[in-house]
């Protein structure tokens, strides 16, 4: 039987922990429903843990081990403690959370070395009186019991150092909490207070305080004087806004904001640099869209994002645009009608032509600006294009129903984005069409289940050669897609530090196709980026389109390119020179020299 092993498994433990001699034993979580008789003949055991088992009574010989200095009963159904417990006098700690008691013998008073009692989460419904004989308690959790009332003389302990009180039917907080002066930890949680008392303003020795499950909507100026404070629970509250002064409680190592309802935070939090990156601050709050993709990043980005909040400030409304499909769909032309310009025909695109596109959200109004790149369709082109790719950005897959979509390799070109980027956000736009022409005919439900309905968001047909009247059939409803498509994306509407407008400012004055990153991370430090601010504005420019970096190849990692169309034209004597093609793709770097002779113009 299951009990029959964990028996025979404490035996042996006890005899190892008496021929050692050691004065501790742990036999915790063992699913013990009795104990060894041998266990009461470790007369030198100090330190005995006995939590977590299934025990419903102690045995009266455990009564000789009256050398113990700590015993852990937590966690067994024991409703009942035996009197002969107050024989062990030496006791400094004892731990009784969990153990379904309602109360507690009288005997315990002889404790009085005891220095640390937990009797959290059980059955009391009130302070046993002798409790104030035990002068020398340091620790005192009674959290969690059924007590309605709290006795003033609880503050004649005055060596208490850390209390955790219940909050039973909203218990009243008591103010002669006030006189444990001493106090280094305090959980005064789940009163629903709306207020803080202050008086705890006192407790400037405080290193941990709970102040969780209340109703607190703003915190008191005074609470900055906590400056020791290492430990901060103000989890379940109704907190819209956090102080500047929080920041200064710079011993914090655990802050705990989870479940309020906090939007954004204090950019002086950024200065706790000795937080825990472990632990969840701040699950289940409405965060704003910058600082969720921060927090979720981690505690380095969460801090980072902080810091790029102090100073002036610029909102990035722009984002990047991508059309893709086969060669003679009108890309070009669909671009000319995006910009609002004259219909003309246009030569196959070879590479890459950006141009900047402004779009407008119907629903708020917000203007963005979208750096449109069109790529060459060329099959020859094709496996480069994922060289340029990258999210977030709004993808257009351009096809012709005149053809219809096999020879539009729809399917295909959603492949080669998702390959790339996972996340990508695609609409379908269908071309070439017309009263006299074919329409769009494709398989809507089948392109959703293959990719997904947060991939592919849309599908789109237009003419982007005006009417008669004028007009471009289906560019405004296009446009409008897009809009709601990039006012999603996680750069737009971004707050970056004025610096970063500047530093590509003076990118853009350089006449070089590319430089050593080194001298773009230096540019970043003249406006006083430090190297990780520096390395995220290179990112996000890349996200952007306003140059091409990529940080995590180790071939190219070292340099940043200020030209992407300058790339793809390079990339593109490559793939078109006849010599390349009949070697089959190899080339010599001699050759290279005299293909690119020009490139760097």
């Amino acid at each position: 039987m299951a009990r029959d092993q964990a028996y025979l498994q404490a035996e042996k433990k006890i005899e190892e922990a008496r021929r050692s001699g050691t004065t501790e034993l742990d036999l915790w979580q063992m699913k013990l429903t009795e104990l060894p008789e041998s266990l009461g003949q470790l007369a030198k055991l100090q330190n005995l843990n006995l939590s977590l088992n299934q025990l419903t009574s102690l045995p009266e010989w455990l009564g000789q081990l009256t050398k113990l200095h700590s015993l852990r009963l937590s966690g067994n159904p024991l409703t009942a403690l035996p009197e002969w417990l107050g024989q062990l006098t030496q006791l400094q700690s004892l731990e009784l959370a969990a153990t379904q008691l309602t109360a507690l013998p009288e005997s315990l008073e002889q404790l009085t070395q005891l220095q640390s009692l937990d009797i959290s989460q059980n059955s009391l419904t009130v302070v046993p009186k002798w409790l104030r004989q035990l002068m020398q308690l340091q620790s005192l959790d009674f959290s969690g019991n059924p007590i309605s009332e709290l006795p003033e003389w609880l503050g004649q302990l005055k060596q208490l150092q850390s209390l955790a009180i219940p909050s039973y039917n909203q218990l009243i907080l008591p103010e002669w909490l006030e006189q444990l002066t001493q106090l280094q930890s305090l959980s005064i949680s789940g009163y629903y207070l709306t207020t803080l008392p202050e008086w705890l303003g006192k407790f400037t020795q405080l290193q941990s305080l709970n102040l969780s499950s209340n109703a607190l909507t703003a915190l008191p100026e005074w609470l900055e004087q906590l400056t020791q404070l290492q430990s901060l629970n103000l989890g379940n509250n109704e907190l819209t806004a956090l102080p500047e002064w929080l920041g200064q409680l710079t011993q914090l190592q655990s802050l705990n904001l989870v479940y309020n309802k906090l939007t954004d935070l204090p950019t002086s939090l950024a200065k706790l640099e000795h937080l825990y990156d472990y632990e969840p601050i701040l699950n289940r709050n409405p965060l704003n869209p910058e600082l969720a993709e921060a927090y979720k990043q981690g505690l380095g980005a969460l801090k980072l994002y902080l810091r790029l909040k102090v100073g002036p400030q610029v909102i990035l409304n722009e984002s990047k645009l991508i059309l893709v499909g086969e060669g003679e769909v009108g890309k070009t032309c669909l671009m000319d009608a995006l910009l609002g310009r004259p219909w003309k025909e246009h030569d196959a695109t070879h590479g890459i032509e950006i141009k900047p596109i402004k779009v407008t959200d119907p629903d708020n109004k917000k203007e963005i600006t979208l750096n449109g790149w069109d790529f060459g369709g060329q099959r020859v082109y094709r496996p480069t294009h994922q060289l340029f790719f990258s999210a977030p950005a709004v993808y257009l897959v351009i096809w012709k129903p005149r053809e219809g979509p096999q020879q539009g390799f729809v399917k295909e070109w959603i492949n080669l984005i998702k390959h790339r980027e996972p996340d990508a956000k695609i609409l379908v736009v269908a071309t070439h069409g017309g009263p006299q022409q074919r329409q769009p005919d494709i398989d809507r439900q089948e392109l959703m289940d293959l990719f997904g309905k947060d991939t592919v968001l849309g599908f789109h047909y237009v003419e982007s050669k005006p009417n008669e009247q004028g007009k471009r059939r289906g560019i405004e409803e296009l446009k409008q897609a897009i809009a709601r498509v990039a006012v999603t994306l996680p750069e737009v509407g971004r707050s970056v530090p004025k610096r970063w407008q500047e530093t590509r400012e003076a990118l853009e004055q350089i006449h070089q196709p590319y430089v050593p990153l080194d001298e773009v991370m230096g540019l970043c430090k003249q406006r006083g980026m430090d190297d990780e601010e520096a390395r995220l504005f290179i990112t996000v420019s890349h996200r952007l389109g306003h140059l091409i970096h990529y940080e995590h190849d180790p071939a190219l990692q070292d340099i940043v390119v200020l030209k992407p169309d300058w790339l793809a034209t390079a990339i593109g004597f490559v793939l078109d020179d006849e010599q390349t093609r009949n070697n089959h793709g190899l080339v010599s770097f001699d050759h290279l020299h005299q293909l690119w002779g020009g490139t760097h113009a």
